[in-house]
């Protein structure tokens, strides 16, 4: 069910950035409906590796429309090491197009 955006827009994470605010219009069906949000991110360590990472659970929680995705994936800042991802997103309804506020942080895993 999920739709790959035809062009997606690269956001580069940059190990130390506690948040980046990220604006986009969300994606609707030939209905109207709402579809599921996917959101390619890349992750970039201390050595210069670049990791991709792909959130597609997204969730609304509250009566604020915040949307929560968290994905886990392996961040080579040390062997075996796992980071956590935790994504809010939050609609603005007071802009034009229905726009949303993208907080993205990352943490790394206990051992």
């Amino acid at each position: 069910n999920w739709i790959e955006p035809a062009h997606p827009s690269l956001l580069l994470v940059k190990e130390g950035d506690s948040e980046v605010v990220l604006f986009v219009k969300p994606t609707k069906d030939t209905t109207g409906n709402d579809l599921p949000i996917i959101i390619h991110v890349e992750w970039e360590n201390k050595l210069k590796q670049v990791f991709p990472l792909t959130l597609k659970n997204v969730t609304c929680v509250g009566k604020w429309n915040t949307l929560v995705s968290e994905s886990t994936w392996l961040v080579n800042l040390a062997p075996n090491c796992k980071g956590s991802f935790k994504l809010c997103i939050t609609v603005l309804s007071a802009a034009t197009s229905y726009p949303m506020k993208f907080v993205l942080s990352a943490k790394k895993a206990e051992p």
